[in-house]
């Protein structure tokens, strides 16, 4: 619990009372009761994807960034590189909202840093960050699926303790109506390694995908990457609502918000669990969906999947260092029910392609595909 100087006033000012003990428990009461608001309201802080343990990106500019900044606010990078400790100063910037942000200078893979940021009321520290490469992982239910429901998940999971250098977090599920850059991005699990129990319940697709390109990488004998992965997902969820109002209109899509499914309403999620994270810079996406397109929309497919593409591409390079053509993968939907002629996934696995029926291609441009 932070009690911020500047805030001080909703604390001290309690009236007296006769009884000294009353008096002393009810100030106790007082300055726990506003020490909380305080400290989520009320004090310099980090938005939350900010947690100790975290990876950002490699070899490019990065930032951090946070809220309730009062008066003026000084950074630091402190990082240990060959066995000495550099010390970077950092250019920090804020809102009249007391939004502020702190630009961090490029490191190369593997390096680990702390991050302190001070303001005239208090001190924030976020500690053993590492620098590698981040992957955004999004979709519905196959993307969603846990480690502990894979086949051979208890062994699965214990040989995937050793991979220390895969560090993942998962956004808590969130809908938002409005596009608003600013907003907090709520975290379901803050960032963790493999040896956390909470391996179980992260993303199997996403792990297993960084598991498998370090695995590669020794069997190769290459330098490992540390790989950071954001899991960003909501089973049964449509592609319009990961998608941008601008992306949607360029496909003619006629907006919707099903009744009693605000997950599926056009662009709610992209505006609570993607936008938030623009100005984290990434490697890359990860995409596996379409089920939910089976029988919406499933003709536009062909235009909304390709126009989400380009609007991630543009959001996340428009306000961080990403690549305005970051790879972007997808996972191909499987066959499904072969006791039916519905062509429902046959059209969709189409229409993942651009209708190219293969990538890349002149529509989807530096994007890869798993079958």
């Amino acid at each position: 619990m932070r009690i911020c100087t500047h805030s001080r006033q909703y604390v001290d000012n309690v009236s007296p009372l006769p009884f000294p003990a009353i008096r002393m428990q009810l100030q106790l009461f007082v300055l726990l009761f506003f020490g909380f608001i305080l400290d989520t309201a009320w004090c310099l802080r980090l938005n939350s994807y900010f947690t100790p343990g975290m990876m950002l990106q490699r070899e490019v500019s990065t930032k951090v960034w946070g809220y309730d900044l009062v008066g003026n606010l000084q950074a630091d990078l402190i990082c240990q590189v060959q066995g000495k400790t550099v010390i970077h100063h950092l250019h920090t910037t804020s809102s009249v909202e007391g939004v502020w942000e702190a630009e961090l200078p490029a490191q190369v893979a593997a390096t680990v840093c702390d991050f302190q940021a001070s303001s005239e009321t208090e001190d924030v520290v976020l500690t053993d960050i590492m620098f590698g490469d981040i992957w955004l992982c999004s979709g519905q239910s196959n993307m969603e699926m846990h480690m502990r429901n894979i086949n051979n998940a208890t062994e699965e999971i214990a040989a995937s303790a050793s991979f220390t250098s895969i560090r993942y977090t998962v956004v808590k599920n969130a809908v938002s109506e409005t596009e608003d850059p600013d907003v907090d991005v709520l975290l379901e699990q803050p960032w963790a390694d493999p040896t956390a129990e909470e391996l179980a319940d992260m993303s199997a697709v996403c792990f297993l995908y960084a598991r498998s390109l370090q695995q590669m990488w020794q069997a190769a004998g290459e330098e490992l990457v540390p790989l950071g992965l954001v899991d960003s997902d909501w089973g049964g969820t449509r592609v319009e609502a990961w998608s941008t109002p601008q992306s949607l209109a360029s496909c003619n899509v006629r907006p919707q918000c099903p009744e009693n499914s605000p997950q599926n309403c056009d662009s709610r999620l992209y505006n609570a669990m993607i936008n938030p994270l623009a100005r984290v810079a990434v490697k890359g996406f990860l995409w596996y969906q379409g089920e939910a397109n089976r029988q919406w929309n499933r003709d536009l497919y062909n235009c909304t999947f390709p126009a989400l593409v380009d609007a991630w591409r543009e959001l996340f390079s428009s306000n961080s260092n990403t690549a305005p053509d970051a790879p972007f993968g997808f996972v191909q939907l499987a066959p499904w029910r072969p006791d039916t002629l519905d062509a429902g996934f046959p059209v969709i696995r189409w229409h993942l392609t651009a209708d190219y029926g293969y990538v890349p291609n002149e529509r989807l441009q530096n994007v890869f595909m798993a079958t």
